[in-house]
């Protein structure tokens, strides 16, 4: 999105969006109304999505299903989104975190990530100044703020495809 740019049509204008393929995208939210409507967005654009209310039911998720990008809140119950993507990222990296309650599933995780890159998505309502570079330092790959505009996510996804080959493999 450029600033400064004043859009005169709103209503007739689409996305431009390039994807190469159908994405397979992991949904980490415990909300149901930005579950409702983050998976309403992505699915209009022809993608699959599922859902995961938490980071560690994503990391299980993670164990037996391949996505090609997760969209990870930052603040939920259980496991937070930067745990649970220092957990990914540690797993990638062929470590086992110091996570005692999740050593076992970190093991598994470990096995079916080491030597990849999974693209990590934030989403957050913390939009304070900060923040994004916290998410960052913590492994993930870009930044949402909440709420979104559908061109947000179509922006980002662009981005993840130019910049990391989303979509192509």
């Amino acid at each position: 999105v450029q600033q400064g740019k004043i859009d005169e049509h709103p209503a007739e204008q689409t996305p431009a969006t390039t994807f190469s393929k159908k994405l397979h995208i992991l949904l980490v939210e415990d909300n149901k109304f930005n579950q409702d409507i983050a998976k309403a967005v992505f699915e209009k654009q022809g993608h699959d999505v599922e859902i995961a209310n938490h980071g560690l039911e994503a990391l299980e998720v993670l164990l037996t299903t391949r996505f090609d990008v997760v969209f990870m809140d930052v603040q939920m119950p259980v496991l937070d989104g930067l745990t649970a993507t220092a957990i990914i990222r540690n797993c990638e990296a062929g470590k086992v975190g110091t996570h005692n309650d999740t050593k076992e599933l970190e093991e598994k995780l470990r096995t079916k990530l080491a030597g990849k890159r999974l693209p990590i998505v934030a989403m957050t309502a913390n939009a304070m100044s900060g923040n994004r570079q916290k998410c960052l330092e913590a492994g993930m790959d870009e930044y949402l703020t909440k709420p979104f505009m559908p061109e947000d996510i179509f922006s980002v996804i662009d981005h993840l495809e130019l910049k990391q080959g989303i979509g192509n493999g």
